[in-house]
């Protein structure tokens, strides 16, 4: 479709005298991944939220924010934790570049078995972002009792 627009754009600039062809929209259009990786044994999942930058100018800076499970009470860093929602600053990114911060969460489900949700959303970036449809992305991870043969039986975070 975008090609075809293109074609024609140009095809009516030389056959036009005085047509305009419009350029492609300016900015960084950055996807957000977000894949959670279980601990173990305890109620404990490391984050990783990453930030793909498909162009077509450079990346100045961008910030997303991860809506937690409301049972998260302790994170590492490098993004700011509060109240339930880890907010990630990145700086520049080249197109065609990923970078990834990683973050352990702890969550205040033990014996008991829940899901934690979690979603990463890019809520600001410089220059804007043509396009919004890849600027999330969610996880679930599950904590289970796994039945050994003898209790207590230990709980572990599935994702």
């Amino acid at each position: 479709m975008v090609r075809t627009l293109l074609v024609a754009a140009v095809t009516a600039a030389l056959l036009v005298p005085g047509a305009q062809v419009d350029a492609a929209p300016a900015g960084a259009d950055l996807s957000v991944d977000l894949t959670a990786v279980a601990a173990v044994v305890m109620p404990v999942v490391d984050y990783h939220v990453s930030v793909t930058n498909n162009g077509p100018e450079p990346l100045t800076s961008a910030t997303v924010v991860v809506a937690l499970d409301p049972r998260s009470w302790i994170t590492t860093t490098p993004c700011a934790f509060a109240d339930a929602t880890l907010t990630c600053s990145f700086g520049s990114l080249a197109p065609g570049a990923t970078t990834t911060l990683v973050n352990r969460v702890y969550f205040a489900v033990f014996n008991t078995e829940a899901t934690v949700d979690a979603t990463a959303t890019r809520t600001a970036s410089t220059p804007a972002d043509p396009n919004a449809g890849n600027d999330a992305d969610t996880a679930r991870c599950r904590h289970e009792m796994e039945q050994i043969g003898f209790p207590p039986w230990p709980y572990y975070m599935r994702c």
